[in-house]
């Protein structure tokens, strides 16, 4: 069995934004807060605007926490909860159909794709697409989400 790779990213709902894995500096489940690095900026001498890091903390409680999943898509995009996937199947069966699936962890402990009105679902793990893509999110990109 294969070790699940723990990296998380965070829709902060105060600020409208997704605070990636590799922006962020620690999470604490226990404490309730995630700290991230963010960028603003800093006159100089000259009068440029000259970006400077700076470390931020939000509240988890107004924060959606997403996990990876341990996948990629074609294109090699880690898969997160939350993420809106557009699988091809390409098969006898399908001839090359599109469908649309959200991302979610299920109660059978395992991430799966799904059809928001759960018409349609299979684990990530299902070899039956031809080819899958990250095309959104439910935060950022809701108009995407298959009614």
């Amino acid at each position: 069995m294969s070790k699940l790779e723990r990296k998380f990213r965070v829709w902060d709902k105060n600020l409208g934004s997704m605070i990636n894995h590799n922006d962020m500096d620690s999470i604490c489940f226990i404490r309730n807060y995630v700290n991230w690095y963010g960028v603003d900026g800093e006159m100089d001498g000259q009068g440029d605007i000259q970006p400077v890091q700076t470390q931020e903390t939000s509240s988890l409680s107004d924060c959606e926490v997403m996990q990876f999943t341990g996948k990629e898509d074609s294109e090699g995009v880690e898969i997160y909860e939350g993420d809106i996937l557009s699988h091809i199947i390409d098969d006898v069966l399908h001839q090359n159909q599109d469908k649309t699936t959200v991302v979610k962890f299920d109660q059978e402990f395992r991430f799966s794709a799904c059809h928001p009105d759960h018409s349609f679902g299979l684990p990530l793990t299902w070899g039956g697409y031809t080819k899958t893509y990250v095309v959104g999110n439910i935060y950022q990109n809701p108009e995407l989400i298959p009614k």
